[in-house]
């Protein structure tokens, strides 16, 4: 396959290669400067909130970061694919119409889910159904952007109204009806049907596919006595997850996903994606992740100077009301003046390490060149694998990390999911079925250990369960954009085209692991821009894939397409012999 020049020049790569830093560019900066007095902020109850050392102005911006939530706008129309996170309808489906709500003025459309393919027996064949499928598209001149098998259900119900519909992604605006309706029914009867599966519908769908682009001496997370700064930490420490970017084309931002070595343990290296680590000019610029990870320190500080105002309204209204005679038979006054008064405490301790944390990397971090963590090793071509069923997507890439990259605390492969993951929704998500849970425990601190990969038979054939018994495997990642996220390895592979990157020639098709958003809307989309080159990983902390990308419309990702680690890791041996997981 002809593939453009900046590709084919990555092969072995040496020290003089753009750096990789951890964030982004800078923007919104304070002065270090501080006020050594006392400092009072008035609010129109003449409240007064005393931070010692902690600057007025820079106060008064954190809490200009706090803004009402808007309220989201309800869609007008019912369609296949209501509430999922595009919201795309299908342009035609084969077969009989999916449930609707009962009519009425107050009827409300149903919130779709997609939900995993779970032991369909089509498996045995599918391979061959997309090889069937792929030369027909191409055939027929049709500009498919990915085959997929998805399970459809509503959201709240147990057993999918369509366990598996075979849906075939098109480049939006560009298929009519009648020609979605030609192409679906084709595929339909003589393809399917011909492999012994005439009850299963196709649809055409709107769909587009993407890849998703001095030493910091950055600390590993401490969460134990990071307490509730450890969510702002965690952008600029050495943990899984970390914003990456090359030092000469920072607005290309991606996520670091693993840490590798050399079988003698004498280096850091790191796994990413090709398309982050060397990216072609075809992706949009972000510069953001260091922007953003500033940004929230200094929201979280606005938002504690609201719940000090507000606790101290609290405690000044209950206290107004002991002056003014009222008895405290049971003590609850006091309890809440008591609950109140440390919630304050809490919180001003709070801003006094978040502005800590927002001083430093501030004031040291600002410069990229000071947040160079290393040089690019090795950048395989961004292609396929092979011809045919087994072709995956090759996107991948090794950084070698500088040794003043990260401090002595350096703790390897921990994925902290402790953000969005706490003990209880673990085990909701992760272990969703009782009978299922032999030997399980929450990972210390939310920092999950990876170690071990897991092989394509199980990734297809899962002993997990969901919570209603099915087989199927709940994964977990953490990157740049979404942070920790949790989804569905749905049970069959996706046939994905990477097509039409502006001026690059790249088009080829791949089999791709799919994954789903875990339970419709309800924990968000799996990934979105800016994760790619992210770790997905079991509930134990094996390796399941390197996330490469992901598929719907304009900025929304229904559907999230990751390399088998399993197949991956023979790659990496091959291109760089001696290299294996850092353990």
């Amino acid at each position: 396959m002809k593939r453009a020049d900046n590709f084919s020049e990555v092969k072995g790569l040496g020290s003089s290669l753009s750096s990789l830093l951890a964030s982004c560019i800078v923007t919104g900066l304070r002065s270090s400067d501080k006020r050594p007095a006392s400092i009072y902020l008035h609010t129109m109850s003449e409240l007064t909130i005393e931070l010692e050392g902690v600057d007025t102005a820079f106060l008064e911006l954190c809490r200009s970061r706090v803004k009402t939530q808007a309220g989201t706008q309800s869609p007008t129309a019912l369609n296949h694919t209501y509430g999922l996170f595009s919201g795309q309808p299908f342009i035609f489906k084969t077969g009989s119409p999916w449930p609707k709500p009962r009519s009425g003025p107050n009827a409300q459309p149903f919130l779709r889910e997609l939900r995993p393919i779970k032991g369909h027996p089509i498996l045995s064949s599918w391979d061959g159904i997309l090889t069937d499928a792929e030369a027909y598209l191409k055939g027929a001149g049709l500009g498919f952007t990915a085959v997929m098998a998805l399970g459809f259900a509503n959201a709240g119900e147990k057993t999918p109204f369509c366990p598996l519909v075979v849906t075939i992604g098109v480049v939006p605006e560009t298929v009519e009806f009648e020609i979605a309706k030609t192409i679906a029914n084709h595929v339909k009867i003589n393809i399917l049907a011909k492999a012994g599966f005439d009850d299963i519908e196709v649809a055409i769908w709107e769909f587009t596919t993407s890849f998703s682009g001095v030493g910091p001496k950055l600390p590993s997370l401490d969460p134990l006595l990071d307490g509730p700064v450890t969510e702002f930490r965690h952008a600029f420490a050495s943990t899984l997850g970390i914003a990456i970017a090359p030092l000469k084309e920072t607005g290309y931002e991606g996520s670091l996903g693993l840490f590798l070595t050399r079988s003698n343990g004498s280096e850091i290296l790191a796994l990413t994606a090709a398309h982050v680590a060397r990216p072609p000019p075809m992706f949009p610029d972000n510069r953001e992740a260091y922007r953003l990870a500033v940004k929230r320190i200094e929201t979280e500080i606005g938002n504690l100077q609201e719940t000090i105002t507000a606790e101290g309204k609290r405690i000044k209204g209950l206290k107004d009301r002991l002056d003014c005679g009222v008895v405290d038979s049971d003590g609850r006054i006091a309890a809440r003046i008591g609950v109140a008064s440390r919630i304050v405490v809490n919180a001003k301790e709070t801003i006094k390490e978040l502005d800590l944390l927002h001083s430093g990397v501030t004031k040291y971090m600002c410069i990229p060149d000071n947040r160079c963590i290393g040089h690019v090793l090795f950048a395989d071509p961004i292609g396929v694998s092979s011809d045919g069923p087994k072709g995956y997507t090759r996107d991948w890439a090794v950084i070698k990390i500088r040794k003043d990259a990260f401090a002595d605390d350096f703790q390897g492969n921990k994925m902290y999911i402790g953000d969005k993951l706490n003990e209880a929704t673990f085990q909701e998500l992760m272990f969703p079925n009782v009978t299922d849970r032999d030997g399980y425990a929450y990972p210390e601190h939310g920092l999950l250990q990876l170690r071990g990969v897991v092989p394509e038979n199980e990734i297809f054939k899962p002993k997990q369960l969901t919570a209603n018994g099915d087989p199927a495997m709940a994964v977990v990642k953490n990157g740049r954009t979404t942070h920790t996220t949790v989804g569905w390895v749905s049970g069959l592979k996706s046939l994905v085209r990477h097509y039409d990157y502006n001026d690059v020639n790249l088009d080829f098709t791949s089999r791709e692991l799919t994954i789903i958003p875990y339970g419709g809307n309800q924990h968000g989309p799996f990934s979105a821009g800016g994760d790619s080159g992210s770790i997905i990983a079991e509930r134990n902390g094996r390796i399941v894939g390197l996330l490469t990308g992901g598929g719907g419309v304009a900025h929304a990702t229904d559907v999230t397409f990751a390399t088998m680690y399993c197949e991956l890791e023979k790659r990496i041996e091959e291109a760089l012999p001696g290299v294996c997981l850092y353990d």
